[in-house]
């Protein structure tokens, strides 16, 4: 370590900077630093390498911090402190602020092009803007936001390790990323994962009341146990539970243009059956698995809600896929289309190609005022719109408990050609008994 002297004058002393080098640990709780009658620095302290320890704010000195890859330590068992030096991150480098003992809060500006490492079980606080852009990485205990909305950068990611905790604090936060096996806490406000191009898979525990808003054109994929209560809206790219994720109590789901929310599991009801879902021009799909994976099994939904045309997608996989509402509104004015529909039509056969039986259906409350509406979910056998029209829905049989099956109706044009065929098939037989007999 260091002291390097920064200038001269009548009390030189205060020109001071601190220099620590090498993989070593320096203890500054043995050391009377920066109080009245000992040594006071203002020149900036300097990590490059290994650790250094503090018991109080006052040791780090009056000057800026630079973290180039080393380690601050709060040594104080079970005490507090707050640290207002602006720090700098040396860009290239990872440094870390271990609170194991204790709780650190930092109200000094963390900046600079490195990434910052939380370690140690107790918590560290931050309650400024913070503008460093190396990524936060959260090892052990917790990293808690206060004060204010984007504590971290906005254009940052954060991950999480199994066992560790980021808590926004009830503060709004975007992340570019978010990722690991840990929790996040998020009271109130939201959490925005603004992911731009390609997945991002997240792992761990989403709670608390906040809410969760998913955009950029890339993809979330949250494969652990979600347990927020806040609403999920998705305002770009996709949202996808996978085989394992669940959203089992967020109150509401809405899905804009341009966005997919993919349904995966095996399991029934990955969403809260509460929840109402509303497509603005978006698609639910029941097919987050990969090629070869079967479609999410069912779905139940306290209500769908069209604000612009929308969809539903089935997905191109194997195994039976069944979706359940409550209650359908804005079928008036807006229509649903229904794609990779491989289930029964009205006649009772099979509407999709090769035969494969009822593998996916529609359902919604018996009885429902939207009946007269069902003209406007529209059915097709492929992904997408051009792909073959298999007709408009309608009420199939009876109530099944406190949901009726939605099926498609042929276009006349299937039916006359059906009629045709069966007239067909009749001739031809007819003439070959009269041949029969003729014998």
């Amino acid at each position: 370590s260091v002291f390097r002297d920064m200038g001269t004058g009548t009390n030189a002393t205060t020109k001071l900077a601190l220099v620590k080098t090498g993989e070593g640990f320096f203890n500054f709780s043995t050391y009377s630093i920066n109080s009245p009658n000992h040594i006071q620095y203002s020149g900036g302290l300097t990590i490059n390498n290994g650790g250094l320890g503090f018991t109080n704010a006052a040791s780090l000195g009056l000057g800026s911090i630079t973290l180039g890859g080393g380690t601050l330590s709060y040594m104080s068992n079970g005490g507090s402190v707050t640290v207002s030096n602006t720090t700098t991150l040396t860009a290239a480098t990872t440094s870390t602020i271990d609170s194991t003992n204790g709780a650190v809060t930092y109200s000094g500006v963390i900046g600079g092009g490195g990434g910052l490492v939380k370690s140690g079980s107790g918590t560290l606080t931050l309650s400024t803007n913070n503008t460093y852009t190396g990524g936060t990485t959260i090892n052990a205990g917790t990293l808690a936001l206060s004060g204010g909305a984007n504590r971290l950068d906005t254009a940052g990611s954060v991950a999480v390790s199994s066992g560790a905790t980021f808590n926004l604090g009830g503060n709004n936060q975007t992340l570019a990323g978010l990722t690991g096996l840990g929790n996040v806490t998020n009271t109130a406000n939201t959490l925005t994962l603004n992911v731009a191009a390609g997945n991002n898979t997240f792992a761990g525990s989403i709670r608390g009341a906040g809410a969760l808003t998913k955009s950029g054109a890339g993809a979330v994929t949250l494969t652990g146990a979600n347990t927020y209560s806040g609403a999920t809206t998705l305002n770009g790219g996709a949202l996808s539970l996978g085989t394992t994720g669940s959203l089992t109590a967020t109150t509401a789901v809405t899905v804009n243009s341009g966005s997919t929310l993919l349904l995966g599991s095996t399991v029934a009801n990955s969403i809260n059956t509460a929840a109402n879902l509303t497509l603005n021009g978006g698609q639910l799909s029941m097919g987050a698995a990969g090629t070869g994976e079967s479609r999410a099994s069912s779905q139940t939904f306290a209500s769908l809600t069209l604000t612009a045309n929308s969809s539903i997608n089935y997905a191109d996989l194997s195994g039976t896929s069944a979706l359940y509402f409550s209650n359908i509104s804005g079928l008036n004015n807006f229509t649903l289309s229904i794609y990779n529909y491989n289930g029964t039509n009205l006649w009772g056969g099979s509407s999709a190609t090769g035969g494969e039986g009822q593998f996916t259906k529609l359902y919604a409350a018996t009885g429902g005022a939207f009946g007269a509406n069902l003209g406007n979910i529209l059915f097709f056998g492929g992904s997408d719109a051009s792909s073959s029209f298999l007709g408009q829905g309608t009420f199939y049989g009876g109530p099944e408990g406190a949901f009726t099956q939605i099926v498609p109706v042929p276009e006349p044009s299937v039916v006359i050609a059906a009629l045709m065929l069966l007239a067909w098939l009749l001739y031809t037989n007819r003439s070959a008994m009269r041949r029969l007999i003729g014998c």
